[in-house]
């Protein structure tokens, strides 16, 4: 039942977005902590499901729902059974506002961590005449090794100084 919120939503997505919460709602209709406020669950997620990030890993965003959820049930019960909220549905946004700016966060905070690739594409420049530093990895610590062993480079220098 709960589901006919949100798939008019879904079906505006694109690809990406629609499939990890698609996702999410399939694992929260599952989920034994849905039943105890279904409503506040699924409202939640309709409002904000728009607007936020999809890098995090489900299983962490709905700990992340759930969590909210207990924190600020008060505050979303107060604005539901509000007689103005049949008119002004935006009024729940004083509310989940608070909730994207949590996901946005958890977000940055895994970003910086390491934990989400960003997607930059990795670039590597190499030049003529090329090196044989240029072509070993850094972080082989054998090719470094041998790297050492070799005579360096004594040709002439065309490379742009920076």
């Amino acid at each position: 039942m709960h589901r006919r919120m949100i798939n008019p939503i879904l079906e505006n997505m694109d690809g990406e977005r629609a499939g990890y919460f698609t996702d999410v709602v399939a694992k929260l209709e599952n989920d034994p902590r849905t039943h105890k406020n279904p409503n506040f669950v699924f409202l939640l997620l309709k409002e904000t499901m728009a607007l936020l990030p999809v890098h995090l890993d489900k299983a962490d965003f709905i700990n992340t729902l759930f969590a909210f959820i207990a924190k600020h049930h008060r505050a979303m019960e107060k604005v539901v059974f509000d007689q103005d909220y049949i008119y002004d549905q935006s009024m729940l946004k004083e509310v989940t506002n608070d909730f994207v700016i949590d996901v946005v966060d958890l977000t940055m905070q895994r970003y910086q961590q390491g934990e989400i690739d960003g997607g930059e594409p990795s670039v590597q420049k190499y030049t003529w005449p090329y090196r044989a530093e240029d072509l070993v990895d850094p972080d082989d610590e054998e090719a470094q090794d041998r790297l050492q062993n070799r005579t360096p480079y004594a040709g002439p220098e065309r490379r742009k100084k920076r």
